[in-house]
């Protein structure tokens, strides 16, 4: 299953980062060839993080996500 990654690559002068979705034996091929790679688990867009509302969203985001340990 893919997961979204941001992966950072660093030049010279600059700095990018990339938002894109890989397996785990891909983020971890990533990382040992020298790249910052980071799970990301929620993101916030910037209309929402201006109004202040960033931990709110969060929460809920997590809620919606939520899944019983006890269903079989």
């Amino acid at each position: 299953m893919k997961y979204p990654h941001m992966v950072t690559i660093k030049g010279f002068a600059s700095q990018w980062s990339i938002l894109t979705e890989l397996t785990p034996d891909a983020a971890a091929d990533m990382r040992h060839d020298g790249l910052d790679v980071s799970r990301v688990f929620n993101a916030v867009p910037k209309w929402v993080a201006d109004l202040g509302l960033a931990r709110p969203w969060c929460f809920a985001g997590d809620l919606l996500a939520f899944r019983n340990p006890f269903r079989s």
